[in-house]
């Protein structure tokens, strides 16, 4: 398993028929939000995005995550989640995303490791991630990557409809433990 994070840009448009199709298949009726016909567009969006403009004032950060040629995950980082109350208690630091293919296989919890890396490099000490209380694949990501639950926070009807597990993540801890559970992980695959 070799990934990397790669910020989007113009190179990845071919990519995107594949990775879509991936999700049509398992979910029939997944409507893809970035598309070959779109992307300049979402492309621009990202960058406005990523200086706070257009998302309430939260700068973030997207990744796809690539292995050889193919996207197999997308990601995201918050470098100020705070900025929103409700973006901090209920969303956190980092989003991350694995097609349906690679589920189940570890790659969850080395993107997320990938992003951790983002953030440690950017001087953060502490990430927050959420997932929903019923979540599985995410609790066993988070834990992972040395997420200790703090609350379960009960819907608020706008961000989620499900109760929303929050955990912290001691930045360098986790980069210092990952590496065995990293081993652990890929050994019984």
């Amino acid at each position: 398993m070799n990934i990397y994070l790669k910020e989007d840009d113009m190179t990845d448009i071919d990519k995107l028929d594949e990775y879509n199709a991936e999700y049509t298949s398992v979910y029939p009726d997944f409507i893809p939000s970035i598309t070959k016909e779109n992307y300049k567009k979402e492309l621009d969006h990202v960058k406005k995005v990523r200086e706070g403009i257009d998302n309430d004032g939260i700068k973030e950060i997207y990744y796809w995550a690539i292995e050889g040629n193919k996207i197999v995950g997308h990601a995201s980082i918050r470098l100020n989640p705070e900025t929103n109350l409700s973006t901090l208690k209920y969303v956190g630091h980092i989003m991350y995303g694995v097609v349906p293919s690679k589920r189940g296989k570890g790659y969850g919890s080395l993107i997320c490791h990938l992003l951790l890396e983002k953030l440690d490099i950017l001087g953060y000490s502490n990430a927050i991630i959420t997932c929903s209380e019923d979540n599985i694949g995410s609790i066993k990501v988070i834990k992972n990557n040395s997420g200790k639950l703090i609350e379960t926070a009960e819907p608020d009807g706008k961000n989620t409809t499900k109760k929303t597990n929050r955990y912290i993540v001691d930045i360098k801890e986790s980069l210092k433990h990952f590496e065995n559970i990293h081993n652990s992980i890929t050994k019984n695959k």
